[in-house]
């Protein structure tokens, strides 16, 4: 079962009902009941070209932080599309790496940081 979830986040609509899924992660133990270790991370690629996770668990990166300790928590996190590169490369093979970014020989130049748009839209007036 996929977390369905909508956020915006700094004037940015995310939403996994809309991108397309690229990868999923997760623990081999998804126990989800007070197991601090379990973790489902998903990456997603909008129709725009940016990158998301939407994550759910108890670790910290994705749990919420209660009173009496932490609780199972549900996030979704934008990424810049080098952090989806490193992301996607310490999950699956290095085949399906090269077949999402086959340019990835650019993904540590300092000016690769900009999502490309789709043909024929101005990425600075979105």
């Amino acid at each position: 079962m996929d977390i369905e979830m909508e956020k915006t986040i700094n004037g940015r609509r995310y939403s996994t009902f809309s991108a397309t899924m690229i990868h999923r992660f997760q623990t081999p133990h998804l126990a989800f009941y007070r197991d601090f270790q379990s973790v489902r991370e998903t990456l997603y690629r909008k129709r725009t070209g940016e990158y998301f996770l939407c994550g759910a668990g108890w670790t910290p990166e994705w749990c919420t932080f209660v009173e009496c300790g932490r609780d199972f928590g549900v996030k979704i996190k934008p990424l810049s599309r080098r952090g989806a590169y490193l992301w996607l490369k310490n999950h699956c093979a290095r085949s399906f790496v090269e077949a999402e970014f086959p340019d990835h020989a650019s993904m540590f130049d300092p000016n690769s940081d900009r999502i490309p748009a789709a043909p024929g839209i101005n990425i600075d007036t979105l």
